[in-house]
């Protein structure tokens, strides 16, 4: 049977939980000052007191669930690389760069002294 949600349980109901839980108290402490009694017993006669086995823990390293930047990139695929006809893969970079300098005049720095002279600079 699932149990209620705190929301759909009224006040009475909850204190009636609280009390039968802490009549419940007393003896369970009773119980655990026996229990803590034998073991006493049993580590006087055997000379060491008993440790719990430790359980298997968590490797050390990364915690669980943290994500590293290169795991939580998106996988994008290489481009595929083109060559040109003559087995080189396009134009040398001196070339295409005189290129796109005789076609962009606007990108030349011809012009740049009168406009920093003219701004007052």
């Amino acid at each position: 049977m699932p149990k209620a949600k705190l929301s759909n349980v009224s006040l009475l109901q909850l204190l009636a939980e609280v009390n039968k839980r802490k009549s419940k108290l007393s003896a369970m402490i009773a119980q655990r000052d026996v229990l803590n009694a034998q073991i006493a017993e049993i580590q006087a006669a055997t000379g060491s007191p008993i440790e719990p086995e430790k359980t298997a823990g968590r490797k050390p390293g990364r915690k669980p669930g943290k994500k590293t930047k290169a795991a939580s990139a998106p996988k994008v695929a290489p481009a595929p690389k083109v060559k040109a006809a003559g087995g080189r893969r396009g134009k040398p970079l001196a070339i295409f760069v005189q290129e796109a300098l005789a076609t962009a005049k606007d990108m030349l720095a011809v012009g740049v002294e009168e406009d920093v002279l003219a701004a007052g600079c």
